[in-house]
């Protein structure tokens, strides 16, 4: 598990991408803000699609 800051995400997007699918990754946003953890998604994962996010804010 690798636990980065947001200022080093946005540096290194494409290795911290790559290094999730591997093992977790989560970012530190700061002070009185969530963590968030990337996770890969695949076929098998549940996950809302573009349609389902587009039908849910109108």
């Amino acid at each position: 598990m690798r636990i980065i800051s947001a200022r080093e995400f946005r540096g290194k997007q494409k290795d911290y991408l790559d290094l999730a699918e591997k093992e977790r990754v989560i970012i530190h946003r700061g002070k009185n803000k969530k963590s968030v953890l990337l996770t890969p998604i695949d076929e098998n994962t549940e996950h809302m699609g573009r349609d389902s996010v587009v039908a849910k804010t109108l």
